[in-house]
């Protein structure tokens, strides 16, 4: 091993932010300007930012980029619209459903996107070749972009999502044993109203118990934020436990909300409460 080559996490994480540095500063040289490179500073942005924010800057930095290599962004060429959002959302989707260390993790644990006919599984190559799908973004003609793939074929449709308070600065251990508290508490409570089976969990739980049990972490910054999202899923109907520690080794002894957890259930029903959230 080089000494050049990061060691920890810390020394990942760095590379991680040199690269977004060059990436908005247009001094990435063309042939290192790769397929995984996209795929890099988009995971970056989208675990930085709300969704549209982080496309709208994976968008103009891209355009910017093709500008300072000397091109330009034409109806026939340059910068693709369709393939920018496509991958997005489909990078979105595997970082709703699992968490990773940095972008080398998510691009060595997701080598299905990497591949360059990726989008053929939703697009026909005549679309994507199309002006229209240039300019433009237009909705996938072979499969729903909504209902994305993982590394092994399977859809990522169940989760359960924690939101978790960021503003208490609680320590990291505090933080993952109240998430864990969250994320039991469905099967907590289920098991002490009597003996229980799988056959007793709806279609969705089944699924997610029987499957990966893909989770992912929100962040919101207020009690009164968190109040409003467990309000907001038990108004939509969805199975929603809120945590309250009891103080007893932060807080000054007072019971606080901490945070709660959504799910399992649909992406569909649970992104309209908690799409917009920032990733913990």
């Amino acid at each position: 091993m080089t000494t050049s080559e990061p060691t920890n996490a810390s020394g990942r994480h760095a590379e991680d932010a040199a690269l977004l540095a060059r990436f908005e500063a247009q001094s990435i040289p063309r042939e290192e300007w790769t397929h995984r490179r996209h795929f890099q500073v988009a995971y970056l942005y989208l675990t930085q930012a709300p969704y549209e924010e982080a496309l709208a800057k994976i968008r103009s930095g891209i355009q910017a980029l093709n500008v300072a290599f000397g091109g330009e962004n034409r109806p026939e060429d340059g910068y693709h619209e369709t393939i920018t959002v496509a991958y997005t959302q489909l990078i979105r989707q595997r970082l709703a459903v699992d968490s990773f260390v940095d972008s080398e993790d998510f691009c060595r644990r997701n080598p299905d996107l990497l591949k360059k006919n990726a989008l053929l599984r939703h697009y026909s190559a005549e679309l994507l070749k199309s002006p229209e799908a240039r300019q433009q973004f237009v909705a996938a003609d072979v499969h729903p972009l909504d209902s994305s793939f993982s590394a092994t074929g399977e859809t990522t449709q169940v989760k359960q999502v924690i939101v978790m308070r960021h503003d208490l600065g609680m320590r990291r251990g505090k933080q993952i044993a109240q998430g864990a508290h969250a994320s039991m508490a469905f099967l907590c409570y289920r098991m002490f109203e009597g003996s229980v089976t799988i056959a007793d969990f709806g279609p969705a739980q089944q699924a997610w118990l029987s499957g990966h049990f893909a989770k992912v972490c929100c962040r919101v910054n207020s009690e009164q934020e968190l109040l409003d999202i467990y309000n907001a899923a038990k108004a939509a109907g969805l199975e929603v436990h809120l945590i309250t520690d009891s103080g007893r080794t932060e807080f000054h002894g007072q019971p606080t909300n901490t945070c709660l957890a959504i799910g399992p259930d649909t992406a569909e029903k649970i992104d309209p409460i908690t799409g917009h959230l920032q990733l913990l």
